[in-house]
């Protein structure tokens, strides 16, 4: 895992696409198995620990496999598709880029983001990773 998240991810984030037309052509036509696709099941909405199990989009960025890991996305139920034609995450939308960017840096590195460091990383500064 990485010790810092650089301007690099910050932009690759926030010029994300949204790839639900891709992914649903890609599962219609079994292009991509059910084997690929986790799409975690729970009974309490309202428990803290499925606080990813809703989303509205699939997302992808160039790389993502590098910095992924993927007991993280289980641990916090994280819907994903990892197959060989590529990787993608279920996000919820959210009201402001910003708060979608922090949404997705802490489901990628497992770590929450405080607004002083999103500002660093709007600024080309690396933001290292203390944990």
């Amino acid at each position: 895992m990485l010790n810092h998240i650089s301007p690099a991810i910050y932009h690759a984030i926030r010029n994300y696409i949204e790839q639900n037309a891709i992914v649903e052509a890609f599962y219609s036509r079994d292009i991509i198995s059910q084997a690929d696709v986790y799409l975690p099941y729970y009974d309490d909405e309202d428990a803290s620990d499925n606080q990813y199990a809703d989303f509205d989009i699939w997302i992808t960025f160039s790389q993502i496999e590098r910095v992924i890991d993927f007991d993280v996305l289980t641990e916090k139920w994280v819907p994903y598709i990892n197959s060989e034609y590529g990787l993608w995450i279920g996000v919820s939308d959210t009201t402001s880029m910003d708060n979608f960017i922090k949404r997705v840096i802490e489901i990628v590195y497992d770590y929450e983001i405080s607004d002083a460091e999103l500002e660093n990383l709007k600024n080309n500064f690396d933001v290292k990773i203390e944990r």
